[in-house]
């Protein structure tokens, strides 16, 4: 008997069983290369951020420029008696601040030539410090959502100038709390100026999702050294140690108050592993940390 050309229905359905058990493997190979790659990306783009965050400060702190307290200053006649000029300011935040540490020294604005003892170019303030904010993501839809953000607050070179001048003539602070709030302001919700000038200073966003940042001024790095508690703003440390804690912001979404960034909060087990002393074993936040010594550039 002569057989028609094509499939039998068997054979139809052994070779669609075949491919659907050959599409399900695949599928199941793609969904799992894709959450393995979602789950390195979500930790690899915290940690580039970081790392570039910690690079951006060391240099600032690679350019910084320390006031004398003697010299220029003490002959000047218009300076304060006895004035002990601020060099570097490190800090905790207030009660009402987020801020775990606040930083701010003076840089050069152009850095200078090895062995050059001139053209240090203009002077810039710049303070490092944390804000909590609205973060609604790319597309701007989580309105409830926030984020800890690491921000540096970049002061113009005239402004600095008559900060400079208020803090040698009359003794005022180089730095004042006003300008800790404004760097902990948010730039869409900052007033406008009414004249029109550009402004004094600006804010730029170094980090995302950032659980801590501390800075210790350090004497030595001697073993059994203990930081001073409270660093004198008129001494420059030889030596500053950095810390940086960044989460993901898939647990960075999950994080709604102060006290859950502090690592405090509702997600506290989750993030420190039930030691908070010990930054080896957190599964959602890694720590990077740089130690530098400083250089001694007076003005």
């Amino acid at each position: 008997m002569h057989r028609q050309a094509g499939f039998s229905l068997v054979e139809l359905i052994v070779t669609m069983a075949v491919a659907l058990i050959l599409m399900t493997a695949l599928m199941q190979s793609m969904v799992s290369s894709l959450d393995s790659w979602t789950k390195q990306d979500k930790q690899f783009s915290s940690q580039r951020e970081a790392r570039a965050a910690l690079r951006l400060l060391a240099d600032d702190l690679a350019s910084i420029v320390v006031i004398p307290g003697g010299g220029p200053l003490e002959l000047d006649p218009q300076a304060v008696s006895g004035l002990q000029p601020t060099r570097f300011l490190v800090q905790p935040g207030t009660a009402n601040s987020v801020s775990t540490c606040r930083l701010a020294f003076l840089r050069s604005a152009k850095r200078v030539a090895t062995g050059s003892g001139s053209g240090r170019g203009d002077l810039q303030l710049v303070l490092y410090g944390v804000a909590l904010t609205q973060d609604g993501g790319a597309s701007g839809l989580e309105l409830d959502a926030r984020s800890q953000k690491l921000v540096r607050r970049e002061f113009t070179p005239a402004e600095t100038y008559l900060r400079l001048q208020g803090h040698r003539v009359t003794g005022q602070p180089l730095v004042f709390e006003d300008d800790w709030v404004k760097l902990e302001t948010p730039p869409e919700s900052a007033p406008a100026s009414s004249s029109g000038a550009p402004p004094g200073a600006r804010n730029s966003i170094l980090a995302h999702d950032v659980m801590r940042f501390d800075c210790k001024a350090l004497e030595s790095l001697a073993p059994n050294q203990t930081p001073l508690p409270t660093w004198p703003q008129h001494r420059l440390p030889n030596w500053v140690e950095v810390t940086l804690r960044v989460t993901n912001r898939a647990t960075g979404r999950q994080l709604k108050t102060a006290l859950d960034w502090r690592g405090e909060g509702i997600l506290a087990r989750e993030l420190n592993n039930g030691t908070p002393d010990d930054y080896e074993d957190d599964r959602e936040v890694r720590t990077f940390s740089m130690r530098l010594r400083l250089p001694t550039m007076a003005l």
